[in-house]
């Protein structure tokens, strides 16, 4: 009894005082980081997903987000990388395919999340497309 007293007794503390997860990042290291995830994965996009927060949060980003046309099904998971930390998630393209605005928008809404803005690279710059 003593051993599940003191389980719950540490899990209620660890819940209340544990480390929280950031909420928003910053927009200069939102644009840093998504730089540094477009250099090393080329032909992709990285939006910046409100709210996502943890692995079980992109579940349902992933699902919606790979089922989108424009998406390379073959890199990733599905076309499909979550960074949470971050609140990214990284979408392969097809070769000669653009993101659709409207869709990511849709696709993110389905999923219960708002997505903020992308980032694509044109060229040696990264452009941020508000959504």
């Amino acid at each position: 009894m003593k051993y599940i007293v003191a389980t719950i007794l540490l899990f209620a503390v660890s819940f209340v005082y544990g480390e929280k997860p950031e909420k928003e990042l910053p927009e200069s290291s939102c644009a840093e980081r998504a730089t540094e995830v477009l250099m090393n994965n080329p032909n992709t996009i990285v939006i910046h997903i409100k709210g996502l927060i943890c692995g079980s949060c992109g579940v349902g980003v992933n699902f919606s987000l790979k089922k989108l046309d424009f998406v390379d099904r073959s890199r990733f998971t599905n076309g499909i990388l979550l960074d949470a930390k971050n609140q990214f998630a990284v979408v392969a393209l097809k070769e000669g395919h653009r993101p659709n605005r409207e869709s990511i928008i849709q696709a993110a809404e389905s999923a219960g999340y708002e997505a903020m803005d992308y980032y694509i690279m044109e060229g040696d710059a990264v452009r941020k497309v508000k959504l």
